[in-house]
């Protein structure tokens, strides 16, 4: 390029070293701003710095060696020694210095400065080694080399610093840019060294150069000039594009701010209204010149003012523990509306200018929520408390070590009440009991339903006497029916009482206890109350191991039907008999009717034993009449749960068709109290049980509502006077008339009469004095087996036919 001599292979080598240097300088930077997060500073600015020093270091060398000029070189070492180093602290300096995120103008200045001397010292130093001999230093040409080599340093730091601004380095404009600045900017670099030679060296020394010494200054001016434009068209187009993208970024935040689905208030640091959208106008009900200028507080209760501000003051600090406020807002008219706010900061360079909240109606969807936990907690169909919250409060006091009683109920007929009139009726059963305890109980008692006609209570700080009292106050209140679809509904209860700490400090065996006492109730005549005492769970085993030994002796017939003779009044007419069954266990013996009938109706083993007895009954009505023996109608005892079975009727005909009997052969007693559930239904039934040829007899008549009312409606055929009337006749003249008017009763509505329990003449006589005619009882005969029925009676008696 200078003399006819250069090596332009090695000029095109220098160019393209010097393109590839300019390109890796911000490249380099970057890396050195990100890795130094993670790695110490010092040793990846020190590895950076020397890589980019050797690509300086062969830009120099190569364009000395590109022009052949004679070198005067004694000690090589220390030249490359000192010339690389030069060239690693030039690129440290870049490197660190464009490295700065935010450069003033002053360390702007002393960066381009400093990088200026540097390029300019390297080539000046390594001219002096190499050719200390040819050195004529020209003071014009050297201030116009040093004034190529500023131009060029803050052009090029210029470009350097904007390709290294957040988001750019990697940008496709920006890539175009400084990919045409490296260019020019390296062929610039590349011509300074020869600038400087030019500067320097005695020409005169070198043959033929001539003139040409100005065509370096020349070619660097140019690309300087270049190079000094690329950055204003560069920053220019920026500026541009960034200015379309503000407003592009404006008309969204607009677009969201106005059409957001839900409210956006913005505030001042001082909690003022600056701005809203349509739906926060909505929201409020107040027009946006209402609302500017009002202090957010004022649209909230002032019970939530003080969590609003510390709301509010942790979004300004930025140190916030919760992410949303849930406050209730004030409308225009005093209506309320549950609104759930997202608040951000507004950051304007920096600094906080004020608060924007997304104010989001939840007024619906926490009513949903609310209903939800509601009823989490409640049951549905009673309002009061649910299993799940009562389980959760005997926690919660056995935490708190609080003294309290659980009170477990149980309706005794709520059962067939349930299955006769079906669920919703029992429904209304269900929450006419739910009323009735929550006007009995105290304040400080906790009312639950567990499921079913399960009811438990929890009574706070509550002493058991006090628990006692409370408990037969409510068994009390139950005695009484409930009216109900205009139906008088007797439904008792039986209560079991357990104590904390009293019976156990465990709340899983307090409910336990609670259900042992209500059981131990039940097993003793329900409709009462009972303290948990530890020999209930004895009791309790024995009932559910005598219900299992009873489930076996009905399943394998272990259980025998006894006949008790009814007579007329000179007791040597048999005109039937009542059928009564007996167990005799195979280590207890004989157990009692009134233990293991109870047990029978509560497992619902009642309807396999009742079945069973009529099925003996049939066939033995069918031996004697094979025998040529008729001892009357037999009566079988039909239990009130029995009655209700749809399948009752159609039971009873078909075994009087399987043991071919007649059906007047039999005879059906039910109890006054069984009627009481569904009188229609019952005569139905009776009803067709008496046109098939069964007589009807109400049992234990007396003990329960009996009135002239009441019996005309029912299909039945006789009256059997309860032996608790005949038992104390001869003592009580109260008893005597009462016997003497059912008697009458009886004889009014034409029905048949008879007395059960006649042990002694005198009652006899005395019921034969009043018109009853017909008995039972110890006097005439106890109950026996068939067989000594049959034995007994076969000889010397006159049969009823």
């Amino acid at each position: 390029m200078f003399d006819m001599n250069a090596d332009l292979l090695i000029v095109v080598f220098v160019l393209i070293l010097s393109v590839i240097s300019y390109q890796l300088t911000p490249i380099f930077t970057t890396i050195y701003i990100r890795k130094a997060i993670l790695h110490p500073q010092s040793i990846i600015l020190l590895l950076l710095s020397m890589a980019l020093g050797l690509l300086f270091w062969l830009t120099h060398t190569l364009a000395i060696l590109s022009i052949h000029l004679p070198i005067s070189l004694n000690q090589p070492i220390f030249y490359f020694l000192i010339n690389y180093i030069l060239c690693c602290l030039v690129a440290y300096f870049s490197i660190k210095t464009s490295s700065i995120q935010s450069m003033t103008l002053m360390s702007y200045f002393a960066t381009g400065f400093g990088m200026s001397i540097g390029i300019i010292l390297i080539d000046f130093i390594g001219y002096a080694i190499l050719f200390h001999d040819a050195i004529e230093i020209k003071p014009l040409l050297v201030l116009f080399a040093f004034f190529l080599s500023v131009t060029f340093s803050f052009s090029a730091l210029r470009l350097l610093l904007i390709a290294l601004e957040d988001g750019l380095l990697n940008h496709r404009r920006a890539r175009v840019y400084r990919t045409a600045g490296s260019i020019i900017g390296g062929i610039s670099l590349a011509g300074i060294p020869y600038t400087v030679m030019t500067s320097v060296l005695d020409f005169q020394f070198i043959d033929g150069l001539g003139y040409q010494y100005l065509y370096p200054f020349l070619f660097v001016v140019s690309l300087n000039m270049i190079l000094a434009f690329i950055p204003d068209l560069y920053s220019q187009t920026m500026i541009i594009e960034q200015s379309e993208k503000i407003t592009e970024n404006e008309e969204r935040f607009r677009s969201l701010f106005h059409h957001s689905p839900d409210g956006v208030i913005s505030t001042d640091l001082n909690g003022t209204i600056t701005s809203v959208n349509k739906v926060a106008k909505e929201l409020t009900q107040l027009e946006e010149n209402e609302l500017i200028g009002l202090s957010f507080l004022t649209l909230l209760n002032d019970s939530e003012h003080k969590k609003a501000l510390i709301y509010f003051a942790e979004i300004v600090k930025g140190e916030f523990s919760e992410n949303e406020l849930s406050v209730a807002i004030r409308r225009k008219h005093g209506e309320t509306r549950d609104v759930l706010i997202t608040a951000v900061r507004q950051m304007v360079n920096h600094r906080v200018e004020g608060i924007y909240g997304v104010v989001k109606d939840i007024t619906e969807s926490k009513k949903a929520q609310d209903r939800i936990n509601y009823l989490a907690f409640h049951d549905e169909l009673t309002g009061i408390s649910n299993r799940r919250f009562f389980v959760q409060k005997l926690s919660e006091l056995k935490a708190q070590k609080k003294p309290f009683t659980i009170m477990n109920l149980d309706f005794d007929r709520f059962k067939r009440l349930n299955d006769l009139f079906g669920h919703a009726f029992g429904d209304l059963v269900l929450v006419k009991i739910a009323e009735r305890l929550s006007a009995i109980l105290p304040e400080n008692s906790i009312l639950s339903r567990l499921g079913g006609d399960e009811f438990s209570i929890i009574l706070l700080n509550e002493k058991i006497h006090i628990a006692s009292e409370i408990a037969n106050d409510i068994v009390h209140h139950f005695r009484f029916p409930m009216k109900i679809r205009e139906n008088d509904c007797l439904v008792t209860t039986s209560i079991g009482i357990a104590n904390y700490p009293l019976h156990s400090q465990d709340e899983e065996m307090l409910m336990k206890y609670a259900d042992i006492a209500m059981y131990d109730v039940k097993m003793n005549g329900s409709n009462s109350f009972g303290i948990y005492k530890p020999e209930m769970n004895d009791k309790l085993i024995e009932k559910i191991n005598l219900e299992n030994e009873l489930r076996k002796a009905i399943q394998y017939q272990e259980l025998t039907v006894y006949f008790q003779p009814k007579f007329k009044e000179n007791l040597s007419t048999v005109i039937g008999a009542e059928a009564l069954v007996r167990w005799k266990h195979h280590e207890f013996g004989f157990i009692s009717p009134a233990v293991f009938i109870p047990i029978a109706e509560e497992s619902g083993l009642i309807f396999e034993l009742e079945r069973f007895v009529l099925s003996v009954v049939a066939r033995q009505v069918r031996a004697w009449e094979e025998e040529k023996l008729h001892f009357g109608r037999i009566s079988i005892n039909i239990s009130h749960l029995h009655l209700y079975q749809e399948d009752l009727v159609k039971t009873i005909d078909d075994i009087l068709t399987t043991y071919q009997i007649r059906a007047s052969s039999l005879e059906i007693e039910i109890t006054e109290t069984a009627m009481m559930d569904n009188e229609r239904e019952a005569n139905m039934k009776l009803s067709k049980l008496r046109t098939m040829g069964i007589e009807i007899s109400m049992d234990d008549f007396g003990t329960g509502y009996s009135s002239l009312s009441y019996l005309h409606k029912l299909s039945i055929d006789r009256l059997k006077i309860d032996q608790s009337f005949i038992r104390d006749m001869e003592q009580h003249n109260d008893n005597e008339a009462i016997v003497s008017m059912i008697i009458s009763m009886a004889n009014h509505l034409n029905l048949k009469v008879i007395a059960e329990g006649v042990e002694t003449k005198i009652q006899k006589e005395l019921l034969a004095k009043l018109g009853c005619l017909e008995f039972q009882g110890y006097l005439g005969g106890k109950p026996i087996p068939a067989e000594e029925f049959t034995e007994m009676y076969l000889t010397g008696n006159h049969v009823s036919n």
